[in-house]
């Protein structure tokens, strides 16, 4: 394959990709999410090299902590003879390092990446919770051959299930009995759900202007959990208001660079000290930060530690939002 016949100007194609969801609960009554990505990429251009880049975000936290597991990563090339030959990722092109308060992120890369190579990826991620992350059955950046998604729950969680894009997917379900046998409450017996979707040939959502949030416009499925219901182990109700959600994001961890003490607290104070309003107290902070700071052009939800980015004077949208809440904090106003 040397060009995609349904989208003849694509660097690359997702041609298949397997990707599974399954919320359950351990022997000792814990609940628990596992996430499997198996993708298999064909590189058909040079700029479309960078599908074997990876990046995975995750949780340090010791409540909630997170495992990233069994990455695997091939390229197969054809030689000169005509046969084909793998190479399998090796451990220098696999890092892991913190990317902000209690998060780390992994990041690895096929190797021997040329055009032509196709690139199979697979890894797990394990997690303490029973939230199901939205789920991309079409991208913004190649086409999607094939995908076949399957998300899987005891009928102990009730959500809410909705598909959202102008396109549509194929979708099953498919009901079957388990027992656990716990130390606390013995034997559980319940109905599992599978939750099945498949989608071919699914164009790129390409970028159109004015258009911030491509995302929500995208083939997905998405799951909102409404409440779980376990006989001696957890009742609770998730219906709430948005008081209850500004609340939780507040006390969560992804603030707590907004809130920490800019390391210029004492020149911001005077640099504020002579504007009569807030809009200029919060031109004057602003452009305070530009000049030790620049975008790098990239959008991102999580900020980086403050004193890393000042460091490296660049940094993402989030990075750039989160110095710019400390320094108002530090200069006497409230973000």
């Amino acid at each position: 394959l040397t060009v995609y016949p349904r989208d003849s100007s694509a660097a690359a194609v997702l041609l298949y990709r397997n990707y599974t969801v399954r919320i359950g609960i351990s022997a000792t009554a814990q609940l628990n999410r596992t996430v499997w990505v198996h993708d298999r990429w064909k590189i058909l251009k040079e700029a479309g090299k960078d599908v074997a880049d990876y990046e995975i975000v995750y949780s340090t936290n010791l409540e909630d902590r997170e495992v990233v597991s069994g990455i695997k990563v091939t390229t197969f090339n054809r030689g000169a003879d005509g046969k084909v030959q793998q190479t399998k990722m090796s451990k220098k092109s696999q890092f892991n390092k913190k990317y902000a308060d209690n998060l780390n992120k992994i990041s690895f890369a096929a190797e021997d990446i040329r055009e032509g190579s196709v690139v199979e990826v697979s890894f797990e991620v394990q997690s303490p919770t029973i939230t199901i992350p939205d789920i991309y059955l079409q991208r913004s950046d190649y086409p999607v051959n094939k995908i076949d998604v399957e998300v899987t729950y005891a009928d102990y969680f009730t959500y809410n299930r909705v598909t959202r894009g102008f396109l549509s997917a194929d979708f099953r379900q498919k009901i079957e009995n388990e027992t656990i046998a716990t130390p606390a409450t013995g034997l559980l017996s319940f109905g599992m759900y599978h939750d099945y979707f498949t989608a071919v040939d699914v164009p790129v959502m390409k970028d159109e202007p004015y258009c911030y949030c491509p995302e929500q416009f995208m083939l997905s499925v998405c799951y909102d959990l409404r409440s779980v219901s376990i006989p001696g182990v957890l009742t609770q109700d998730f219906n709430a208001g948005w008081t209850d959600v500004d609340r939780r994001f507040a006390e969560s961890g992804l603030l707590t660079q907004f809130k920490q003490k800019y390391r210029d607290a004492d020149a911001l104070k005077a640099l504020v000290s002579g504007k009569e309003t807030a809009d200029e107290k919060i031109v004057a902070v602003w452009q305070y930060i530009l000049k030790q700071v620049k975008w790098n052009q990239e959008i991102q939800l999580l900020p980086q530690d403050n004193k890393q980015t000042l460091k490296e004077g660049t940094g993402s949208s989030a990075d750039m939002n989160a110095l710019m809440a400390s320094a108002l904090n530090s200069a006497g106003l409230v973000a």
